[in-house]
């Protein structure tokens, strides 16, 4: 039953005044909501602090003052782990914290402090703890579970990683994609093959970190993976290949370079030069007219880096022929590069230069001066 003042009034205007009540007190719980939820995530991270302090300290006071693992008596490591374990079976709060804590001792300490603290992650079972977090249905936690796992160099939870590169979600397969090369795991490259979706230049740079990290790791040949469909995958191996000199993709690079593929010819033409190859002169002057000017110039930039000598009449003819400050710029930079021939380069150039090729050849050729190069 509607007030009495209410029914007075036309139904459209009933119906907006309940619409308008009902508004009201879905925006008041939705405040409170929020409210309560950031006063209740305070006090968890407060808690949480105060957790990792107690951890903090007793494994310092109690674990980390032994060189080994073997050094420590047997009933005293027995009694501190069964009171870590208490700890640990008290609270949500001190399962996170150990953790969290042990995670952090692994990535601040090395040597046989390390071996310490992965003996009593086993021990006390926080693999378990860590592996459950994968099904969550939450992608953050599943992910947080994932960085764990490879920080804490766990192996056994091997089959765990492998079964979450299906994840539907891609920041979770990128993380176990990571997990699998820091753990060495076999075949863990065969993502380079079978992820479809996009990987953002953040997911990139996350696994070029986790390569980077990876003891023993044999990296493949990887002029398959340059020709598959994904192009954010070919981005990455490109970025792999020039941080690790893989000198023997350099044919199937030089092969790429007729893809129509602005981004990634410019990808390609850079790591080229990056890695001195002498071999990928003659294509990327062939292509040079018909590339935008962004990858004109990373061409003589190219050239200029591999500087073998056989460029530098192509590099000259461009400097003298472009008006374009980019490519002017590039091509002066490209000659400096050939550093012995640069003077004499420089030299035959300098008639009937226009103010702009006088000032960029003077740009160069200065420094090289200054350091007793010219």
């Amino acid at each position: 039953m509607l007030p009495l003042f209410v029914t007075s009034f036309p139904f459209l205007i009933q119906l907006t005044a309940i619409l308008s009540l009902i508004a009201f007190i879905i925006i008041c719980a939705t405040i409170v909501f929020i409210f309560v939820n950031r006063v209740r995530r305070a006090g968890f991270k407060r808690d949480i602090i105060k957790a990792e302090k107690i951890v903090y300290e007793d494994l310092s006071d109690n674990f980390l003052i032994y060189n080994t693992l073997s050094e420590i008596p047997e009933k005293k490591l027995e009694q501190e782990l069964n009171r870590l374990s208490k700890l640990k079976n008290s609270s949500k709060i001190f399962r996170q914290a150990l953790i969290e804590t042990m995670v952090k001792f692994k990535l601040n300490l090395s040597g046989t402090m390390v071996e310490i603290i992965e003996a009593a992650y086993l021990r006390l079972g926080l693999n378990k703890l860590v592996v459950s977090k994968l099904k969550s249905s939450i992608w953050s936690k599943r992910a947080e579970a994932l960085n764990q796992i490879q920080e804490m160099n766990d192996s056994s939870s091997l089959a765990k990683v492998e079964a979450a590169t299906k994840d539907r979600n891609i920041d979770v397969r990128v993380n176990a994609y990571a997990a699998l090369i820091r753990l060495n795991a076999s075949d863990c490259f065969t993502f380079l093959i079978e992820e479809k979706q996009q990987l953002s230049a953040w997911h990139q740079v996350y696994l070029l970190d986790a390569i980077s990290k990876a003891t023993n790791l044999q990296l493949p040949d990887f002029s398959n993976y340059l020709k598959v469909g994904n192009k954010s995958i070919i981005s990455l191996c490109i970025k792999i290949i020039v941080h690790y000199k893989r000198f023997e993709t350099i044919p199937t690079m030089i092969g790429l370079l007729n893809r129509r593929d602005e981004e990634l010819n410019y990808q390609l033409i850079e790591a080229l030069g990056l890695l001195n190859a002498e071999e990928a002169e003659e294509e990327l002057k062939e292509i040079y007219q018909q590339e935008p000017e962004n990858n004109k110039s990373q061409i003589l930039l190219a050239l200029g880096n591999i500087a073998s000598g056989a460029s530098l009449q192509f590099i000259t003819a461009e400097f003298l022929k472009n008006r374009s400050h980019l490519l002017l710029k590039s091509a002066t930079q490209a000659m400096a590069q050939h550093r012995p021939a640069f003077a004499s380069a420089a030299l035959q150039t300098s008639q009937n230069l226009t103010s702009g090729q006088q000032l960029m050849l003077k740009h160069f050729k200065e420094p090289l001066n200054l350091h007793g190069i010219l």
